[in-house]
């Protein structure tokens, strides 16, 4: 397990003090959250910034680009020292080619979800993507958004992965199936054949 975490939470003005008291607690990874004011409703951290903090730490910078059009600032936040970037599957259009972009310029790629987003959407770029960021928060808008980094919890998501994997793997093969029995039971001749076949035991019940 990986604990990478966001430097959201942390004194904007001791950032290095942060990145060096993540480091003596022994950890490995910092997350940040970049926000454009635009996708996201508040806005933080730019290029300039994680640059200046790159000189100051050695752990893996996680920049999670929570902006839209991110394929235009993908190589500005390798520059300054990402070792990933996650963009999200909802503010690009072409999503492989984006995670192209990302590990051509050699960094990781990841790729995240808001919670409304079907988990389907990502089966065509698994093979170039470093990690998934499933999203348990929607940041709020107006007169509801909480303080900057405190959003509501949405706790369906912990379970997205298994219920989705439910969906898309098993919920197929008990299609077919139903559609089977449906066909035998209407054709009973069918059966007769496939006891002859050898397919199925001879000692299946009369339907």
């Amino acid at each position: 397990m990986i604990l990478s975490p966001s430097m959201l939470s942390s004194d904007f003005s001791r950032l290095g003090e942060e990145l060096a008291a993540l480091e003596e607690a022994g950890l490995t990874w910092a997350h940040w959250d970049v926000m454009d004011g635009s996708f996201v409703p508040n806005i933080t951290f730019g290029p300039p910034v994680i640059k200046n903090c790159r000189k100051r730490s050695s752990l893996f910078f996680d920049v999670h680009l929570m902006i839209r059009e991110p394929e235009k600032h993908l190589a500005a936040f390798a520059d300054a020292g990402a070792d990933m970037l996650v963009v999200h599957a909802e503010a690009c259009p072409h999503l492989y080619r984006t995670l192209c972009a990302i590990r051509e310029l050699g960094v990781k790629s990841g790729v995240a979800v808001n919670p409304a987003t079907p988990l389907a959407a990502l089966e065509h770029i698994l093979d170039v993507t470093d990690m998934i960021l499933i999203m348990t928060v929607n940041l709020c808008i107006g007169f509801l958004t909480p303080p900057l980094g405190m959003n509501l919890f949405i706790a369906q998501n912990v379970a997205r992965t298994t219920l989705e994997k439910v969906i898309i793997e098993v919920l197929p093969f008990l299609a077919v199936l139903v559609l089977t029995l449906i066909v035998l039971i209407a054709f009973p001749e069918i059966i007769m054949v496939l006891v002859r076949l050898g397919v199925l035991p001879s000692v299946l019940p009369r339907i």
